[in-house]
């Protein structure tokens, strides 16, 4: 294949940074970045960012990916045949209608979670106060849409043949709380107890009872099915485990040093890969290095994969810290309380911090679906949720990108508040299998 060249006005480290996520990760093609026009040869393919050239594909430059720090910006927004587009200029400026470079970099870099916002209770930005809310278009990867489109014009204009790349999905589980009734001690199932009196529910009394004297298995406990599922389909998923040291109101998994949760965490690693969720309240180096050493220790290798408990990943603060700690990758980029594309895409990328306005050696894993957010945030039940989640699975295919989902254990086990959604869950596995082994 023909080697592109994008000629540039100027080379910055965001061109750069955009250019190689567009033209190297996603579209897998050979590509130049100049800013010398005289260098181009007789025949070249060209991508004219922000300064036209004879023959070459016309992309407007807002100057976005000229400039250093954050600014308050209110990009314009309009549409691209049939897609919303954000920097839109109009149709007679160039090959597209807006800046693409630049609407890429700022759902990438998360450049409007450095702005001034109101964050939920939690402490995170929310979902409705992004610009893809404003798009109404949260539940689409928008910037995977955008690099198809221009894959398309790419090799119409220009004679190319990129190809469209390949879908994958990457199955991911959080372990916030292994058991609902088992391994809790004495105290924590008395009070347990005491609430379901208090609150007049026998039937959760008469469970809790049940399941201690090993009548009934423990409604939140999936793990030996959930094994021999990934076993038949030849598949190793990631486990994000909460180690947490102590009971709170946000952490309430069993101990890392009981026996009982150890040994799960054994049989998990044994099964897929560990993974750490740190504790809510995890913000010291202290805390946060017992966890990820007690997982450490346990499965006998280093862990360099995180996600965000209740997905609090606060820009840039969150990810400056697992830089720091030698993370490789991190898969927080969702949203708690909507389904959907946080960055507007599936597919991972490297994180630029426009603080230190450089490209951090940490990848960023985009989720668009949990189960927790589709009940109880969204209402669904499982045949909604599962037609939610099989819409964006068809979009993520359509553009070549990735599919990351989000469950927990409790939620493919026996408890009634999630009925159907074990059976649904293992025939969307079987269906999506052949892409997670990619």
């Amino acid at each position: 294949m023909s080697t592109i060249v994008l000629l540039v006005p100027r080379i910055s480290e965001r061109i750069l940074y955009t250019a190689n996520w567009i033209l190297g990760e996603r579209l897998k093609t050979d590509y130049r970045v100049t800013d010398a026009a005289d260098v181009i040869e007789t025949g070249e393919k060209v991508i004219a960012y922000g300064r036209p050239y004879p023959g070459a594909v016309l992309v407007p430059a807002s100057g976005l990916l000229d400039e250093t720090g954050i600014h308050t910006l209110q990009p314009e927004l309009g549409g691209w045949d049939t897609l919303p587009v954000i920097f839109y200029f109009g149709p007679s400026v160039g090959s597209v209608p807006f800046d693409l470079f630049s609407a890429i970099f700022y759902l990438l870099s998360r450049y409007e979670e450095y702005n001034d916002f109101v964050p939920d209770k939690y402490g995170r930005f929310q979902a409705g106060a992004s610009i893809l809310a404003e798009m109404q278009c949260l539940q689409r990867p928008i910037a995977d849409e955008w690099v198809n489109r221009f894959r398309l014009l790419l090799n119409e204009v220009l004679g190319l043949n990129i190809v469209l790349p390949d879908f994958r999905f990457v199955p991911t589980y959080d372990i916030d709380i292994a058991w609902s009734y088992k391994h809790k001690g004495i105290k924590r199932n008395l009070l347990g107890g005491a609430r379901s009196l208090i609150k007049f529910r026998p039937a959760e009394l008469l469970e809790r009872v049940s399941v201690l004297a090993g009548v009934r298995p423990d409604p939140y406990d999936c793990f030996g099915w959930l094994g021999r599922l990934h076993g038949q389909l030849g598949l190793r998923p990631l486990f994000f485990v909460l180690a947490a040291g102590e009971v709170t109101d946000h952490d309430k998994n069993i101990s890392p040093g009981h026996m009982a949760m150890q040994g799960l965490i054994r049989f998990l690693d044994a099964h897929g890969r560990i993974a750490m969720h740190p504790s809510y309240y995890s913000t010291d180096a202290g805390t946060f290095g017992m966890e990820r050493n007690m997982l450490a220790h346990l499965c006998g290798r280093p862990i360099v994969q995180s996600r965000q408990h209740y997905i609090r990943l606060q820009m840039p603060q969150s990810l400056q810290v697992l830089v720091r700690q030698g993370f490789s990758d991190d898969y927080s980029m969702g949203y708690g309380t909507h389904l959907g594309f946080r960055a507007g895409t599936g597919a991972p990328f490297f994180w630029y911090d426009l603080e230190k306005e450089a490209v951090q050696p940490i990848r960023v894993h985009p989720f668009c679906f949990m189960d927790t957010t589709a009940l109880y945030e969204q209402g669904s039940d499982a045949l909604k949720a599962f037609s939610d989640l099989d819409q964006m699975t068809a979009i993520l295919k359509e553009t070549g990108s990735c599919l990351t989902t989000v469950f927990h254990n409790f939620s493919l086990g026996t408890d009634p508040v999630w009925t159907g959604w074990r059976g649904l869950y293992e025939a969307f596995m079987w269906e999506h299998a052949d892409y997670a082994r990619t």
